[in-house]
């Protein structure tokens, strides 16, 4: 998540859906965490004051942020998010868990087949790109919503109603992993249950298979 004072805006960053990108233009603009190490060194030296002592999660959703920030300045500050094809989403979280030593689902992603992955993600029930970017209820809290399918101009817009000079050309995708086309995953089975168990997101979204 990137948090902006100067420029008065909250970028929502949901996982696998180009926030690298969105960060590698916007990241200079963003409020440093009272968490990071930058500001607690810049805190003892006297050149940070954070009264707020706002702390955002990479990850953090936009009901998160309402809780945490200010009422009045979450009302104020422009929301936006990328969101990305469902289907697509799948196999890209499919990939980084299953490629990444690193990262904590590695070892059990790694084994599975992408429909034994696809199962595990329907029975733990924890990935849904709209939790995101609505509330409790199922409403949007956020004032834009774009996609990674059109990032270069759904930035363009976001940047242009911050005030921040749109990039000329598409930024560099940051962290994608290789992978084939991700309809080759898919047999009618398995895309049908993802439309089923994704619904709130393949509706809200506007997104279709292919």
């Amino acid at each position: 998540m990137l948090l902006s004072h100067s420029h008065k805006f909250l970028f929502v960053h949901v996982q696998r859906t180009g926030g690298g990108s969105i960060t590698r233009v916007l990241g200079e603009y963003a409020h440093v965490p009272p968490s990071s190490r930058i500001h607690r060194y810049l805190s003892k030296t006297g050149l940070v004051r954070d009264p707020l002592r706002i702390r955002l999660t990479a990850h953090e959703t936009a009901l998160g942020a309402r809780r945490l920030l200010p009422r009045s300045m979450f009302d104020e500050y422009f929301k936006f998010a990328l969101v990305r094809n469902p289907w697509s989403w799948l196999v890209s979280l499919y990939s980084r868990y299953g490629t990444t030593q690193s990262h904590r689902h590695f070892k059990q992603v790694s084994r599975m087949s992408f429909v034994e992955y696809v199962d595990w993600e329907v029975a733990r029930d924890k990935r849904h790109q709209h939790r995101f970017v609505c509330d409790g209820k199922g409403a949007l809290i956020v004032d834009f919503v774009g996609q990674l399918e059109t990032l270069h101009a759904d930035l363009a817009s976001a940047c242009k109603r911050i005030g921040v000079e749109p990039p000329s050309e598409p930024p560099p995708r940051v962290g994608a992993r290789p992978h084939p086309d991700y309809r080759e995953y898919y047999d009618d089975t398995l895309r049908s249950k993802v439309r089923a168990h994704w619904h709130r997101d393949v509706e809200l979204f506007a997104y279709d298979f292919g």
